[in-house]
């Protein structure tokens, strides 16, 4: 286990190592399955272009932005997980930071999303300081939608604001418990 930045029982989240991940990230990046709903729907064409993603990646604040998400057992990289600035429409940060996961197809199900996603928000509220943090989802990822609401995040409606997409968008506040 590689400098994990949080972990869960069953995972970890590490920043992206670009030349070493690249392979392994295609899996989840090169599937058209899984891009359907992320990146306007382009799957990458090559472990070249993933690579590209991944120096990007790497680049987001300090690379802790959009971490890798590996498998504590076999260090398996089963996706990607997300605690980031929000862009607006011209892909500018905004203020408002969100929470977000990429994984790979075979890890579909087996509860990761649910598993990354409160461990995000736990590091996000305790490890930035953040007071709120939002979830925006495809209207038609309903897998998606179901997880977010697994993490009892606040359904707030359609958005514009972000993306430049029509987007379903939900809320967390930090608690006093957290």
């Amino acid at each position: 286990m590689n400098a994990a930045v949080f972990e869960t029982s069953r995972l970890y989240a590490r920043p992206f190592l670009p030349a070493q991940d690249a392979d392994e990230a295609f899996l989840i990046y090169g599937d058209a399955e899984v891009t359907h709903f992320i990146n306007m729907g382009q799957a990458d064409a090559s472990a070249a272009v993933t690579r590209a993603r991944l120096e990007r990646y790497a680049a987001v604040d300090g690379g802790l932005g959009v971490m890798a998400l590996l498998k504590k057992d076999d260090d398996l990289m089963v996706g990607s997980i997300l605690i980031k600035r929000l862009p607006d429409a011209e892909k500018r940060p905004t203020d408002d930071w969100e929470v977000g996961w990429h994984l790979r197809r075979s890890a579909w199900g087996a509860g990761f999303a649910t598993e990354a996603g409160a461990a995000a928000l736990h590091y996000g509220f305790t490890k930035l300081a953040l007071t709120e943090i939002f979830a925006v989802v495809d209207i038609d990822n309903l897998a998606s939608q179901k997880v977010v609401k697994r993490l009892n995040m606040l359904h707030l409606g359609r958005t514009n604001k972000y993306y430049g997409q029509t987007l379903e968008l939900y809320h967390a506040l930090k608690t006093a418990t957290i």
